[in-house]
């Protein structure tokens, strides 16, 4: 049976979503999971019970290992130590709050990477916030415009939105090779990234590894908690920051990264007016995109169709932990 590797990663985590995240991934079918459950060094945590119910609860297909860190180290060291426990070709990261949708969301990642020759491929999520024992689906989405990811790959396409139009993918939302994936996180963690592992679709697009897309929702994302899903925070500045800064001196020679980058520091102090006329005298070609970018985005609905089914939500949210 084809087999895929789901990376748990937490820090400090509200043990009732942990278990209710696992139960997610232990409905899938069709396919062998490799869980890895991946803690940074969360202090005064102790993981005793959620072994016991993980034994008690674990499908025999299953396999569960731990790297429980005994210090911070922040997210993309947190994920290199997993990784080092990973065995299957493709692996997914997962963080306690966001849960699989279906039972078949493990099977249409592996088949999308399989099939498809991606080195990453992202899928639909579901956005939610937790109101006590029920959940208010969200009118949100990234990246903002697919039309880069469904169209035929073209790296220097889908590096323009992640870099001038900044559209970004939804870490939450995807799966890689392994390999790939792993090669990538590190170079972000010698340039001195800490929390960005989802920074790693840039260093996808630049090294010309394609990028896929699942139409179909598989995962119910949680907003509002967490290091990037309440807007951005100064730990993301940071690393984005960082980002930059490594990526201007080691692709200064790639011209959207470049010039984006320059654009996007000269935001940072000026207004929007006197930052699209910077933008026009430094690369008009990038302007005219930039500004075509602005108007598709008015062709967007603004009510995203949210659909699951009412099998799958209660089996996510309702099931007994």
């Amino acid at each position: 049976m084809d087999k895929i590797s789901i990376i748990v990663c937490s820090y400090k985590p509200d043990f009732d979503k942990f278990k209710r995240t696992l139960l997610s991934i232990f409905r899938q079918k069709e396919v062998d999971v490799e869980v890895v459950l991946a803690d940074d060094g969360s202090i005064g945590y102790d993981f005793t019970d959620v072994k016991k119910w993980i034994k008690e609860r674990i499908p025999s297909n299953f396999e569960v290992k731990y790297s429980l860190l005994e210090k911070n180290v922040g997210t993309i060291k947190n994920v290199l130590a997993a990784l080092d426990l990973v065995t299957s070709k493709y692996v997914k990261l997962i963080s306690p709050g966001d849960y699989l949708n279906t039972e078949y969301s493990l099977k249409k990642y592996y088949e999308g990477l399989d099939k498809g020759g991606y080195s990453a491929i992202f899928a639909k999520a579901i956005y939610f916030a937790a109101e006590e024992s029920k959940c208010q689906t969200i009118n949100s989405r990234a990246p903002l415009l697919i039309k880069p990811y469904i169209k035929k790959w073209n790296n220097k396409r889908v590096l323009t939105s992640l870099c001038l139009f900044q559209d970004y993918l939804l870490g939450a939302s995807l799966a890689y090779v392994t390999d790939v994936f792993k090669k990538h996180l590190v170079e972000l963690s010698n340039s001195g990234v800490k929390y960005g592992e989802d920074f790693s679709s840039l260093l996808f697009a630049i090294n010309n590894e394609k990028i896929g897309y699942i139409d179909e929702s598989l995962i119910w994302y949680e907003t509002g908690l967490g290091i990037s899903n309440s807007g951005e925070s100064p730990l993301v500045a940071t690393d984005k920051k960082t980002l930059y800064s490594s990526l201007l001196q080691k692709y200064k020679n790639i011209k959207v990264i470049n010039k984006s980058i320059n654009y996007h520091e000269y935001r940072l102090s000026h207004s929007k007016i006197k930052s699209y006329i910077y933008l026009f005298f430094l690369s008009p070609s990038l302007f005219i995109k930039y500004i075509d970018w602005l108007f598709k985005l008015k062709s967007i609905p603004k009510k995203i169709k949210v659909s699951y089914r009412q099998e799958d939500y209660k089996e996510v949210f309702e099931s007994e932990i």
